[in-house]
């Protein structure tokens, strides 16, 4: 390439460069600039299809970003780096290029498009792969250049020092939260609890006394109980916060099942559906306020619902994400109902998402909470519809 043709080609590279790390900075969190950092490759690079894939301590994908395949899934991700040519990316660390991915159809998750031309690169941190930059275009599609190889590579080298960056800031934040977390539920166990326990015990020590007339006695046992109801709720969300997964990020599938049978007893039939396309369009703290809605919503229903059956429900309804926990307890009956601290706790955390709660019940046929966060509160430019 002669000078006079090479000037216009750097230039266009190192606009492209400063276009991505521009992208990057101004990212929320690691799940939307993994989302940026996939279009990316499929603009710069010329790609039908791009999946960004960190991985985990054991080498098994921990967090994807898509562009091209409208909602692959996380499971999707980890079978497809399990799979050579997208394994060798991880165990050599070395750019790859190929006519076809080789991949056979067997092995293939049969509800992804089929994939010809292929283009790996590793995201590397001293020396070893943290995650990698999958390209591929369509089976009859024209095979990738060293142009574009090139191109990968220098993609997969921004990123590394971006991604990085936020994975430190993450588990800085991360630890901050759970030292927070501990103190508040210390002090709520042992200062608001007790004092609530305290004045419950008194009050109902005085329904015990001679020549109490009957009416008081009724109001003032009332009172205890709702005292010692509160003093349960209160206790409940502290230890909601000791006992969150302590993970850098929510994985919302792994978590609500962590939840579900951490909160439902024996006995209690529980079923949690998950539609995968729904999860890359949360950020960090969209999953965590998700998980906090329901386990309040699942601790309500098991305390108060005593149902037999529990279902948990997570889908994308018109490009919203939709939230769903039903029961078949004894529900309650509306016109009477009080929201108690946990429901008004929950309600905080759907306002803070710009959100809809709908609690539904009929007495004696169970309650059904639903939460929808609207689209506009998603990650920009992801998908939800399924293939």
């Amino acid at each position: 390439m002669d000078d006079e043709r090479s000037a216009p080609w750097i230039r266009l590279r190192l606009s492209q460069m400063r276009a991505t790390t521009e992208l990057l900075a101004t990212s929320r969190d690691l799940q939307e600039a993994l989302s940026h950092l996939a279009r990316r490759v499929l603009e710069v690079i010329a790609a039908d299809y791009a999946l960004v894939v960190m991985f985990d301590e054991s080498g098994k994908a921990d967090r994807v970003g898509e562009s091209g395949f409208h909602g692959a899934p996380l499971a999707d991700a980890d079978a497809l780096s399990a799979l050579p040519p997208f394994r060798t990316i991880r165990e050599t660390t070395e750019t790859i290029r190929l006519v076809d991915a080789g991949v056979s159809p067997d092995l293939w998750p049969p509800h992804l498009p089929p994939v010809g031309p292929f283009l790996g690169a590793g995201v590397l941190l001293a020396g070893e792969a943290i995650g990698a930059l999958y390209a591929m275009r369509k089976p009859t599609a024209q095979p990738f250049t060293e142009i574009d190889e090139l191109a990968g590579a220098t993609l997969a080298l921004q990123s590394a020092a971006n991604i990085s960056h936020m994975l430190a800031r993450e588990r800085q934040a991360r630890v901050i939260l759970l030292e927070e977390r501990t103190r508040i539920a210390g002090d709520l166990h042992q200062g608001i609890v007790e004092a609530l326990r305290d004045v419950g015990t008194e009050l109902h020590q005085q329904t015990q006394a001679e020549g109490l007339d009957g009416p008081l006695r009724t109001e003032l046992s009332a009172i205890s109980q709702r005292l010692s109801g509160l003093a349960d709720g209160v206790a409940d969300y502290a230890r909601a916060l000791q006992s969150s997964p302590q993970r850098a990020h929510s994985d919302l599938a792994r978590d609500l099942a962590f939840i579900l049978r951490q909160v439902a007893p024996q006995g209690i039939d529980t079923v949690l559906n998950m539609k995968a396309p729904a999860f890359a369009q949360l950020t960090g703290r969209m999953a965590e306020d998700l998980l906090f809605i329901a386990r309040e919503a699942i601790t309500n229903a098991v305390r108060h619902g005593l149902p037999t059956k529990l279902a948990v429900d997570l889908r994308e309804v018109d490009d919203d994400v939709a939230l769903t926990v039903q029961d078949d307890g004894v529900g309650f009956d509306a016109g009477s109902f009080q929201p108690g601290l946990g429901m008004t706790a929950l309600q905080n955390r759907v306002d803070r998402l710009n959100g809809k709660l709908a609690v539904m019940a009929i007495p004696g046929m169970g309650t059904t909470v639903r939460v929808t966060i609207p689209a506009e509160r998603l990650l920009p430019g992801a998908s939800t519809r399924e293939i």
